[in-house]
């Protein structure tokens, strides 16, 4: 309850004045036409799926930037496998059942009906409103003209700064929370915890880049988490969007067998 609870104060305290004239204001001006700073159809349920990507997948995200004592201490993060299945199920998209080679019978019953029935207007391709969204307006622009008056940001090495924003843009409700005016002074906490983390994990050399040094690397992950489909130290929905939409595989195996189990269905302990 305290959970839906706080969805719904963040409907009305946090989606509703983050219109879309605000996040224009802070976007970067615009390279091409005008179009390229459009919401989707449905820009509360894009920025809802945004967040609860963010929030059922920290763990994962955090990999990328906290000390390994305590990324030891921390759950393991949920699979690859459930982070497809998320964006594949829960965004459901019709050029993605397309590249996850589902079959006719093999398509959810909810969209089936949907195909049969109408759409109502829905989007029928959320996952590409979401990568263009992505690409054009949820970007680190929005974020670093919140966060650069911030002494949390200006305090920290210019080598961990880009991290810091990307890892601010990973924090789930409270990433938007940041995005309103109010948004820094109030979740100033969670930033100084962030930015100390950032400079514990990734210590600077004196010429200036960060060195990650004894991070493990992509193969220790995959052996650490139990999770054989791992193919970054830093996953991101642009990323995962990348292999939902188009099938773009670039990590270990073979991506027929990975398309396999994003259509099984999950095996519940009895």
């Amino acid at each position: 309850m305290d959970d839906i609870r706080r969805l719904w104060r963040f409907k009305f305290e946090v989606l509703g004045p983050l219109e879309r004239d605000i996040l224009v204001e802070l976007a970067d001006p615009p390279e091409g036409p005008d179009e390229s700073l459009s919401m989707s159809d449905d820009p509360e349920a894009t920025l809802v799926w945004w967040v609860i990507y963010a929030e059922l997948f920290h763990h994962s995200l955090e990999v990328a930037y906290l000390p390994l004592d305590v990324l030891a201490s921390r759950p393991a993060p949920l699979s690859s496998i459930l982070r497809y299945k998320w964006i594949v199920y829960c965004m459901p998209d019709a050029d993605s059942f397309h590249s996850m080679d589902f079959a006719n019978d093999e398509l959810p019953d909810f969209y089936k009906s949907r195909l049969q029935h109408g759409s109502d207007g829905e989007d029928l391709n959320p996952q590409l409103s979401m990568y263009i969204e992505l690409a054009g307006l949820l970007r680190q622009s929005l974020w670093l003209k919140r966060l650069d008056p911030t002494p949390m940001y200006n305090n920290l090495h210019p080598a961990h700064r880009r991290i810091f924003i990307e890892s601010a843009m990973s924090l789930g409700f409270r990433s938007l929370e940041l995005l309103l005016p109010e948004g820094p002074q109030l979740l100033a906490p969670d930033l100084e915890k962030l930015a100390r983390d950032i400079a514990d994990a990734l210590p600077v050399v004196s010429a200036g880049p960060v060195d990650v040094g004894g991070r493990p690397g992509v193969a220790e992950l995959r052996e650490l988490f139990d999770d054989p489909w791992l193919s970054s130290t830093a996953p991101s929905l642009q990323d995962d969007l990348k292999f939902t939409l188009w099938g773009n595989w670039k990590g270990p195996g073979e991506r027929s067998a990975l398309t396999r189990a994003v259509r099984s269905r999950l095996q519940r302990d009895s």
